[in-house]
């Protein structure tokens, strides 16, 4: 949650001084990231990707279990839960004009995220224990959800959407 909050609050102060900073926004984007940062990632990273790939921590596991969050589980669940959320905080809207604003922009962003946790995930995978994957992986999103929490609300401030 705390991670969420900073991360968004970091968007919020770079993207324009001339708005008000939105609680509604990084509260939204605080519970989406507890929910799905720490508790989602837990059970995939640590439970159903060693199920479906064994524990090995080689570079080649590393790889196929990367590729698997970055090209399914990021963008195919983490981000259209995020979409749903959006527009019930912020008040917008409802959960299906998230989804339909996602599906706007899902081919321009589906691989902007393999170019931070392909990387970030190969050393997940292969020189971070277990017990500190959602620690080392916190470490990293900070950054990466400033960047997703940004360009998000590109469009809420009338410029680009996220990926365009």
């Amino acid at each position: 949650f705390v991670k969420g909050s900073l991360a968004d609050g970091v968007a919020q102060t770079t993207e324009s001084r001339d708005r008000d900073f939105s609680i509604r926004r990084n509260v939204l984007f605080s519970l989406w990231s507890a929910a799905y940062c720490g508790s989602a990632q837990h059970y995939i990273f640590n439970v159903l990707f060693t199920r479906l790939y064994g524990s090995a921590t080689t570079v080649r596991i590393a790889l196929i279990k990367a590729l698997s969050d970055s090209l399914v589980a990021t963008p195919l669940l983490g981000i259209p839960i995020y979409y749903l959320c959006k527009p019930i905080i912020e008040d917008t809207g409802s959960p299906l004009d998230g989804i339909r604003e996602y599906g706007d922009i899902f081919t321009s962003f589906y691989f902007k995220p393999s170019m931070v946790w392909v990387p970030a995930h190969v050393v997940t995978f292969t020189v971070v224990p277990q017990k500190l994957r959602i620690a080392w992986t916190a470490t990293v999103s900070v950054g990466w959800l400033s960047f997703v929490s940004y360009f998000a609300n590109q469009g809420a401030a009338g410029q680009s959407e996220l990926g365009r």
